[in-house]
């Protein structure tokens, strides 16, 4: 058996117009700075896996970077949503986040081809694909980004279908994240500690979540 790793660190370069955050080392020990993280080719050399398995790299930095969700669709492509925009526990305006794409077409252990989906995104906590486009969780909104045909580039531009996704608390990170849709069509939505309050559908409907859990939305823009 094969078992494909997918390895992301912290090395950052800037690509395309949207500015990057510079990453910062943040592996320290009292008194002074830790060894730099392992390398992807370092960390599958450290592995330790059961008779049968092999282990590969399908991708690293730079050419996957600050990794917060990965989706296969249905044609095998890796989509990853990058985040740059998190300073620590607050969201930061200095920088853009985006959606790649890594497309595997031959069925090999490492990614053939990559694309930028979104690179204009702020505050991005998660997003799922379905339904002919990309639903993005972008506090405080989710945002439909139309794709109809499926090929990995949109047809217009984002629309906001919820709003009000707000964190609670003080901490943003703890805010919704991590979108995925059921076997019924909904769209399910991780919720942090702090939670959300009144967020609301493009039809009026409302939704407050304080306190971990997890919400689902309707394509329908209905909660």
């Amino acid at each position: 058996m094969r078992l494909t790793l997918w390895l992301s660190f912290v090395t950052v370069t800037t690509l395309g117009a949207a500015q990057l955050s510079q990453i910062i080392n943040t592996n320290t020990v009292p008194g002074g700075t830790g060894a730099p993280p392992m390398t992807a080719e370092q960390a599958l050399a450290e592995m330790k896996l059961p008779a049968g398995f092999k282990a590969s790299v399908f991708a690293a930095e730079p050419d996957v970077q600050n990794a917060i969700q990965l989706t296969w669709d249905t044609r095998g492509r890796l989509w990853v949503a990058e985040n740059y925009t998190m300073d620590s526990d607050r969201f930061t305006d200095k920088f853009l986040d985006r959606i790649v794409i890594l497309d595997n077409a031959d069925g090999g252990a490492r990614f053939r081809s990559r694309r930028v989906f979104s690179e204009e995104l702020k505050n991005l906590m998660g997003f799922a694909i379905g339904y002919g486009g990309v639903w993005a969780m972008t506090s405080p909104n989710i945002l439909f980004i139309p794709d109809r045909d499926a090929d990995g580039v949109p047809d217009g531009p984002a629309e906001v279908v919820f709003d009000g996704f707000s964190h609670a608390g003080g901490n943003m990170h703890t805010s919704a994240n991590g979108l995925e849709f059921g076997i019924d069509g909904w769209i399910y939505i991780a919720v942090g500690d702090f939670g959300f309050v009144n967020a609301q559908g493009t039809d009026g409907t409302t939704l407050t979540m304080l306190g971990g859990g997890v919400v689902r939305v309707g394509v329908n823009y209905k909660f």
